[in-house]
């Protein structure tokens, strides 16, 4: 646990996208453990949750968009 705390304190939002995208697209990684730690951290200051909700938002439509034109 201590390591996916480490890779969001790092990371940040881009990791938060970059998992949605991922899972949306179709690849077994789970982004739900991800959301759940930057939200957790959210709570010391450290990130924002609206931040956080459009960055997931905006990825997930991406992908959504992709599989349209697919």
């Amino acid at each position: 646990m201590q390591l996916l705390v480490d890779l969001v304190l790092r990371y940040g939002l881009a990791l938060a996208f970059v998992t949605v995208l991922i899972e949306q697209i179709g690849l077994p990684l789970p982004c739900y453990p991800i959301l759940v730690v930057t939200a957790a951290l959210s709570a010391r200051g450290a990130y924002n949750v609206p931040q956080l909700i459009a960055v997931s938002v905006i990825a997930c439509l991406l992908a959504d968009y992709a599989w349209f034109r697919a």
